[in-house]
């Protein structure tokens, strides 16, 4: 899993969609079918897949549209964020969060 996350932040700040997007699909189809880990592990992991999915798409929408109406949109992001629980990887999803 650490290496699914890995791979995930490495697409993410590349920027390769189409990389990006099979793994995130692929890393939950992974978790839904592992046994192994615990409901909190995979709670955490699935709600990371949620909120970087969201930053990916956010940041491309920046580069085609104006700042003007993303702001609001920029804003519901980091409650979410904050409000999310339980989060792996949160203090880096915040750092993402803060260079868009």
């Amino acid at each position: 899993m650490a290496a699914r996350i890995i791979q995930l932040k490495i697409y993410y700040l590349s920027e390769e969609w189409e990389a990006f997007g099979s793994l995130v699909l692929a890393t939950q189809r992974f978790l839904s079918r592992n046994k192994q880990l615990s409901a909190y592990q995979k709670k955490s992991n699935l709600n990371f897949l949620r909120i970087i999915n969201r930053l990916f798409k956010f940041k491309m929408k920046t580069k085609y549209l104006g700042r003007k109406g993303l702001q609001e949109q920029k804003e519901k992001l980091i409650i979410r964020i904050n409000e999310t629980h339980p989060l792996g990887n949160k203090g880096w999803l915040k750092e993402q969060y803060y260079y868009l």
